[in-house]
């Protein structure tokens, strides 16, 4: 879950790691640096070969460096990673950037934090990236589900356990809890209705990535279904046999603007 520990697990085991090889362990934030055409490898390993302008590669995007590691967040790069990545991967093992060399004593371990964010062409991109340069890489990766399928025989998984110090924090700051599935005016059918609405929700389960532009689409669905649901008001209004196409107002069972909340 959020907030377990699994980001200070992982900067622990990389201060120690810099402890082994002696140098001070210091993070700084650090651009990707633009693609240009000098072919310059850049701090994340990225030249001009690969980068397409039209798909967003020429640009900055921050990152955390150190002498051991290097260390990007796919939750910040707003459904853009493949774009941010694909120069990063295609040259990595090119060079000395994150060799992981005689027994592991490298340059530079490659970081993805929220890695569970990844797009299917971002996984694409590390597995054709692990495959070409099997044995010669370093890269750790935190995330909230498991490993992808077609790269798991690459990782080893290391589970944290933990309190979900993100929940904890949401409900110090939301004290008031709006109306849920248990509230007393919603019937026992009402509630099961609910309950399918939410389980049949599209693209919603573990592993799926929505596109940005899909997400106000399937709340808007939902929220519909769920007004339905509470407040028997028909949201369908296409024509249908015996129908004017307008909605049709049944008695209120629950006060009206209630939502379901999970």
């Amino acid at each position: 879950m959020a907030g377990t520990g699994k980001k200070s697990l992982l900067q622990n085991s990389l201060r120690a790691i810099a402890e082994l090889r002696g140098v001070p362990y210091t993070i700084q934030m650090r651009g990707t640096g633009a693609v240009g055409a000098t072919g310059d490898v850049t701090e994340a390993g990225a030249t001009d070969e690969g980068a397409d302008p039209e798909e967003g590669n020429v640009g900055q995007f921050l990152m955390e460096t150190s002498l051991v590691h290097m260390g990007l967040d796919v939750a910040r790069m707003s459904m853009q990673d493949k774009h941010i990545l694909r120069p990063i991967f295609v040259n990595l093992g090119h060079g000395s950037q994150v060799m992981a060399g005689d027994q592991g004593r490298g340059h530079r371990i490659l970081v993805l934090y929220h890695a569970h964010l990844l797009s299917s062409e971002s996984v694409i991109l590390l597995q054709s990236c692990l495959e070409q340069n099997e044995g010669d890489l370093s890269i750790w990766m935190t995330s909230e589900l498991p490993v992808p399928q077609r790269i798991r025989d690459w990782f080893v998984e290391v589970s944290v356990a933990g309190d979900d110090h993100s929940f904890e924090n949401f409900t110090r700051v939301v004290t008031t809890q709006p109306v849920n599935l248990n509230h007393k005016e919603i019937t026992e059918t009402q509630r099961k209705a609910a309950i399918h609405a939410l389980a049949k929700c599209e693209a919603t389960g573990g592993g799926y990535t929505i596109p940005s532009y899909r997400i106000p689409i399937l709340w808007e669905s939902l929220f519909l279904q769920l007004r339905t649901i509470f407040t028997n008001v028909e949201t369908d209004v296409t024509p249908r046999p015996g129908r004017t196409g307008k909605a049709r107002k049944k008695p209120v069972g629950i006060t009206h603007g209630a939502v379901a909340s999970v």
